[in-house]
């Protein structure tokens, strides 16, 4: 939220006839096709969600138990899937757009124009996607987690981050397609996170109780 507001802010401030920075959020179109063409590319980072936490590799079993854990503190153990969904809805937007505005809307711009990149050319851009891409993937450092965990969590992210950075030039700098992808990832994932703890819960309250 405090990415989403600094930006608000430097948008506000910013002189859009002179700052060269300031082209890519000038394209932020709600329109429906805009809408839906981030709804489909959400469809990507769901599915390697879903592979991820479905998984049974030693790779991703920090990741899956952190996501759980979240889950877990946010919503609790009880099924609750209509009150979920909302907050994970409004979770969801609310990270979607102050990630993709402060990385990708400002961050891929402003790389550009303070390090020199070319953002008219083919490799301005791909420079300016890679360095956005790598500060989003360290942006999710966990201080307090182990080197493995967040080793396997940057290089995830910085993926994660290529692939947003990607819809946003695919789109011409329309910052919306990247946030409602972004959006409807993190809204999945943590409804998908509460729906499994919540059945290990569930089965392992039943099996306790078979057994008395």
């Amino acid at each position: 939220m405090l990415l989403g507001l600094s930006c608000v802010w430097t948008l506000s401030v910013v002189d859009p006839t002179t700052d060269p920075t300031f082209f890519a959020t000038t394209l932020a179109d709600f329109s429906p096709p805009s809408l839906l063409l981030g709804i489909i590319c959400a469809a990507p980072l769901v599915a390697g969600g879903l592979a991820i936490s479905r998984s049974e590799s030693r790779l991703w079993v920090d990741i899956n138990a952190s996501i759980s854990q979240l889950a877990l503190k946010l919503f609790g153990g009880r099924k609750a899937l209509a009150q979920v969904a909302v907050s994970s809805a409004l979770l969801g937007l609310v990270t979607g757009a102050a990630e993709e505005l402060s990385f990708r809307g400002l961050g891929m711009p402003l790389t550009a124009d303070r390090i020199g990149f070319d953002m008219a050319s083919t490799a301005g851009q791909g420079a300016a996607l890679a360095l956005s891409a790598l500060t989003f993937g360290l942006g999710h450092w966990s201080w307090g987690g182990g080197l493995r965990e967040n080793g396997v969590t940057v290089a995830l992210q910085s993926c994660t981050g290529m692939y947003l950075g990607g819809t946003f030039l695919a789109a011409g700098g329309n910052v919306v397609v990247p946030a409602v992808a972004h959006a409807v990832y993190d809204a999945f994932t943590l409804v998908e996170a509460h729906l499994s703890v919540a059945n290990q819960i569930a089965y392992a309250k039943d099996k306790s109780v078979a057994a008395q």
